[in-house]
């Protein structure tokens, strides 16, 4: 998409988004306002007409208010030198130099064929299916990812998310179900040492640390060079996310690690979309990743 600016100026945008020059290109747009102090919104829609080449009109004009409305700090309708700063190094460098990772959630043995395979579940889903597919993604597409990334649950034994340890909780006078009449998939109120309450569901044991269920499909391809981030490893709590455990006590790696290589684009897929990949996508975006759902989730 070509912008709407003199050739020079147009010239001297590309040219800046080219070198990735903060300087340069906040000069050039400055100098197509009427304000001596920066960058109007119709210049900044400029950026992304160049960012964005080929992308419908209607979708980079959504695009670029909401990105000048979010760094517009002061609401003055013009992006200052501080302000475009931020923007820059948060916002268009990142965009300009996307360092892309792929993160396979939980493709084990026990979502698969095990003690919690889809297959069992209502959706009567064959989780076996993700597996081809995540496979075909790394053979055709492994160079397009700085970093492929596979996550693991890694559950001790006397995990809090197994029905049969639900008599070594505390668990709350006002939960509806009892440790007496526990099953699976139940939902009790743990009553925590600080004295506040949170919602704890229960499963069979699954992907119990060093257990045939707990290891990869056998079929499902590892790349040399991936990161392995296990989860789910403190007894007393439970971690869907590949980010943190369920009430925010801990963080894994994974956020140092991506953070470290300059990720900027998590591609996330694997097991299961409503229980573990689902949460990791919402905490991505919470950490300001760019995130995707390939279709090779279920």
């Amino acid at each position: 998409m070509v912008g709407t600016g003199s050739p020079s100026v147009s010239t001297a945008v590309d040219m800046a988004l080219k070198h990735a020059s903060e300087r340069d290109l906040f000069i050039s747009l400055k100098s197509e306002n009427t304000s001596p102090v920066g960058i109007s919104a119709d210049a900044f829609t400029r950026i992304c007409e160049h960012i964005f080449t080929g992308e419908p009109a209607v979708k980079i004009g959504k695009l670029s208010q909401t990105a000048y409305t979010r760094f517009d700090r002061n609401a003055d309708g013009i992006l200052d030198e501080n302000e475009f700063h931020d923007c820059f190094s948060t916002w268009i460098q990142p965009t300009l130099n996307s360092r892309k990772c792929l993160l396979i959630v939980d493709v084990q043995n026990d979502f698969i064929t095990g003690t919690l395979a889809l297959k069992d579940s209502p959706a009567k889903q064959d989780a076996a299916e993700v597996v081809p597919v995540i496979n075909r993604i790394l053979a055709d597409h492994r160079a397009a990812f700085h970093t492929v990334v596979y996550t693991q649950d890694w559950h001790p034994a006397d995990h809090c998310s197994f029905v049969q340890n639900v008599k070594r909780l505390n668990v709350d006078v006002s939960s509806k179900v009892q440790p007496h009449d526990c099953k699976p998939f139940d939902i009790v109120v743990i009553r925590d040492d600080d004295n506040s309450l949170f919602e704890q569901a229960l499963f069979p044991a699954h992907c119990v640390q060093n257990s045939f269920g707990a290891e990869f499909h056998p079929d499902l391809k590892v790349v040399p060079d991936a990161v392995f981030i296990r989860k789910g490893v403190d007894s007393n709590v439970d971690s869907f996310s590949a980010f943190k455990d369920n009430r925010a006590k801990s963080q894994t790696e994974l956020d140092r690690v991506l953070s470290s290589m300059g990720v900027t684009d998590v591609y996330c897929c694997g097991l299961a979309t409503d229980y573990c990949v689902g949460p990791s996508l919402r905490v991505h975006l919470a950490y300001y990743f760019a995130t995707n759902l390939p279709t090779c989730t279920l």
